[in-house]
């Protein structure tokens, strides 16, 4: 039991010995929204089925000669 708590606090006590963290940078992209002056950019529209081409549904083709063709041949 008391190893167990040994090893429960010695992670407890490693933390609380290291460095501080340093400060996070500060980030100039946050602060673009802050401006006034800032450009707007207008989002362009794309349709959703462009690019879109039918394909008719065909049945499955038999699978085992090109399942023996991608094997290598061992196992």
């Amino acid at each position: 039991m008391k190893i167990s708590r040994l090893a429960g606090c010695f992670p407890v006590l490693l933390g609380a010995c290291a460095a501080t963290p340093t400060a996070l940078p500060d980030v100039v992209a946050l602060q673009a929204t802050t401006l006034p002056n800032a450009p707007i950019v207008q989002p362009k529209n794309h349709s959703v089925v462009q690019g879109y081409e039918h394909r008719a549904v065909t049945d499955p083709k038999p699978w085992r000669e090109l399942n023996d063709q991608q094997t290598s041949g061992e196992g």
